[in-house]
């Protein structure tokens, strides 16, 4: 008597995966100042306020609070992302793993933010802020670093 080979297909998640890859496959997180926060004294777009001081101008010296986060912190990242996609199919979506580091960028940029960036302000600007924190006055660029899941 011959015995018949019996296969069996188990789905361990992976017809999830793929479709929730195709779903997300022009999704991006953005993290950072994104338009449309203005300062309520001056109407200033916080974002045009974030590019004058993380790049400078004639008057204002760059400190860089996005891309020097980004450059200290890209080991941690990449380790952040690749752990959160390993998670695909156990518990974790695109999204939240998206969400997550997202989560971190900006929450570390809002702590390199607190903790002072050199140049140090000018006399002048310390008079008139009376305060001699750089990049921090109302507290709005602070409050303005989110992070978005958007569509590419």
């Amino acid at each position: 008597m011959t015995k018949k080979a019996v296969i069996s297909d188990k789905d361990l998640g992976l017809k999830r995966v793929l479709a929730e890859a195709r779903q997300y496959s022009n999704v991006a997180v953005t993290v950072g100042v994104h338009q449309g926060n203005y300062n309520k004294e001056s109407g200033l777009d916080i974002a045009e306020y974030a590019a004058y001081n993380e790049f400078g101008t004639s008057k204002i010296p760059g400190r860089s609070f996005m891309r020097s986060t980004f450059d200290e912190n890209e080991n941690r990242y990449t380790r952040i992302f690749a752990n959160g996609i390993k998670q695909l199919g156990a518990n974790a979506t695109l999204g939240r793993v998206l969400t997550f580091a997202g989560e971190n960028v900006a929450t570390d940029i809002k702590e390199k933010i607190r903790s002072g960036i050199a140049p140090a302000n000018s006399p002048r600007t310390i008079a008139i802020k009376k305060s001699d924190k750089t990049l921090i006055d109302t507290g709005g660029l602070v409050g303005s670093i989110t992070y978005e899941n958007t569509k590419k």
